[in-house]
């Protein structure tokens, strides 16, 4: 299998996209019939961070190797204390970039970093993150996601947007036959289930039955992981202040 990097900001789509890539080769490899869980998914990249990005780990004898990260391009220096990394992203033979529209990237983020017990952040961070209001949230937040993609997007091979892929699944199947060492052996009938199995209804079923909604959020998250993914959400919580600048800003990078 060839080394591919799945890189995205927060709440834009990478941990589903690695739910329909990993559960593809486990309905492959493994003869999988459910969902992985949030461990399951977790674990290889996990070791692989530890161990370095050339360890060929395998899970079951299943899994590819296809590393994740939320970081930018010139962030990869946060990696140097993980062994072998050392040029991060150039490493790889595919990097794959995912992206998501603003407006739902905010709330979403924005849901996801509030909604933690109380203490769940150490002194002063819940202040840093302008989590006191939405507003304030998107102001401190979209610059560092339009930093995101101006740095990152060109080092990358294949783009898939999220809400394209809500729609159409279709570019899942580009990204597993990218990380194949033969992409005439994809498997139409293995591809279609994978994609259910890994539908936010399958996920939140899944977290409810091993008793982690918080999935990858860590026990102080009180909300599902995957809350809905629904497009539009901001409609109904951004104010339209928050709305205009948003258009303004993003309008800029000439993608939405």
């Amino acid at each position: 299998m060839k080394k591919t990097l799945l890189c995205g900001i927060q709440k834009t789509g990478n941990t589903w996209a690695r739910f329909v890539i990993f559960n593809y080769f486990n309905i492959l490899n493994n003869k999988a019939t459910k969902t992985l869980t949030f461990d399951e998914l977790q674990k290889p990249h996990l070791l692989r961070m530890t161990k370095g990005i050339d360890y060929d780990y395998k899970y079951d004898d299943g899994f590819p190797n296809v590393h994740h990260t939320h970081n930018a391009y010139d962030g990869q220096a946060i990696f140097k204390k993980y062994k072998g990394y050392t040029g991060y992203f150039e490493r790889f033979d595919n990097v794959i970039y995912i992206y998501r529209n603003p407006y739902d990237t905010m709330i979403s983020y924005y849901h996801f970093m509030a909604n933690r017990k109380k203490g769940g952040f150490p002194n002063g961070m819940m202040e840093s993150l302008k989590l006191d209001n939405l507003d304030n949230f998107v102001r401190w937040y979209l610059p560092k996601y339009i930093h995101h993609i101006k740095t990152t997007l060109k080092k990358c091979i294949m783009t898939l947007n999220y809400e394209k892929l809500r729609f159409d699944p279709m570019g899942f199947k580009a990204a597993i036959m990218l990380i194949m060492e033969d992409p005439k052996t994809f498997k139409w009938d293995i591809f279609k289930t994978s994609v259910q199995m890994s539908t936010f209804e399958n996920i939140k079923k899944m977290s409810d039955n091993v008793k982690q909604p918080y999935g990858l959020g860590g026990p102080d998250y009180l909300g599902y992981f995957c809350r809905n993914g629904n497009y539009g959400q901001f409609h109904n919580e951004m104010s339209p202040e928050s709305i205009e600048y948003i258009t303004k800003e993003w309008s800029k990078l000439g993608i939405l």
